[in-house]
């Protein structure tokens, strides 16, 4: 699994994509000091949307959640 994203200060820092072995996006993922906040968004390996959500407080919220067709799980 490939993986790019920044570090400051040691901790993990905007954006985050990591990829299936094909190089497909796998998820997209913000954070600020080491911690998850934002928007997170997972992927199958034919590019539609798997999962989508936003970090709040630590917390995965508003989720919704996809067939790999894209149809609403």
């Amino acid at each position: 699994m490939k993986i790019n994203g920044a570090y400051n200060n040691g901790k993990q820092e905007g954006l985050y994509k990591m990829y299936y072995p094909s190089g497909q996006v796998q998820v997209e993922q913000y954070f600020e000091a080491g911690k998850s906040t934002g928007n997170y968004t997972s992927y199958f390996e034919n590019g539609k949307v798997k999962l989508e959500g936003v970090y709040a407080d630590g917390e995965l919220t508003n989720v919704s959640k996809y067939n790999e067709d894209g149809s609403p799980a």
